[in-house]
């Protein structure tokens, strides 16, 4: 029987996995960011950030930063509508690419 594996996102994120949750270097987290989240201080010289506030500072983040829907090519004139995969969101998909950053921030490879 193999053991049940429970992945966990956290609700309080460490900087060093906060920054690679966003895939961003920490001097851009800090610039873009940083300044629109909460800092939760978890002691003396510890503190975290609430992933929900980082995921709507990312969503900013984009707004400010991408170009006209228009830009974004997903096909060409010789592409049929029904032949152009646009991916769903995925919350499993979502959740694997937290669990590399973490593993990543951590130092355990991805």
């Amino acid at each position: 029987m193999r053991p049940i594996q429970i992945q966990i996102v956290p609700y309080l994120l460490r900087p060093p996995v906060a920054h690679a949750y966003c895939g961003m270097s920490r001097a851009v987290f800090n610039r873009e960011i940083r300044p629109y989240i909460r800092e939760i201080s978890l002691g003396r010289q510890s503190l975290a950030y609430v992933r929900a506030d980082i995921d709507r500072a990312l969503e900013a983040f984009i707004s400010r930063s991408a170009g006209p829907a228009s830009q974004v090519c997903i096909g060409d004139e010789n592409t049929e509508e029904s032949d152009v995969a646009v991916p769903a969101a995925d919350s499993d998909a979502s959740k694997a690419a937290f669990e590399r950053a973490v593993n990543a921030a951590v130092g355990r490879g991805g």
